[in-house]
């Protein structure tokens, strides 16, 4: 595993876990496509994440880390994909935890890597 992966995945873990939406929308494109396991419909660009984000930071859930390993991996246009387990629990509904598989598509804009595509699944 990359550092540059891991400190990625960390700086996003630290920022839902302090519910911190300026930081989360630093982290995508304006035009950034995110598929939640959730939801009926793709949401894309920075309103609608930022939207749904609202939502889901409002419930308070803490992340960890867990599973495989983060990996990377990337691709000759330069793309990195980066991928893993994450935990997500929420302190006012005990016994609501959920493991999810995500991944992030990012690119490197304007000297900073941001996701371009986002997506979550439930873990098996």
């Amino acid at each position: 595993m990359s550092e540059y992966a891991l400190g990625f995945v960390s700086d996003y873990i630290k920022a839902v876990n302090e519910s911190d939406l300026p930081a989360l929308m630093e982290m995508y494109e304006p035009e950034a496509l995110f598929v939640p396991e959730f939801e009926e419909h793709l949401i894309r660009g920075t309103d609608g994440i930022r939207e749904y984000l609202v939502e889901f930071l409002s419930n308070s859930p803490r992340v960890e880390h867990v599973g495989q390993e983060i990996n990377q991996t990337i691709h000759s246009d330069g793309h990195r994909v980066i991928s893993g387990e994450l935990l997500y629990s929420w302190p006012d509904s005990p016994g609501s935890d959920l493991t999810a598989r995500f991944t992030f598509l990012v690119n490197w804009e304007e000297g900073v890597w941001l996701i371009s595509t986002q997506h979550n699944s439930c873990s098996p």
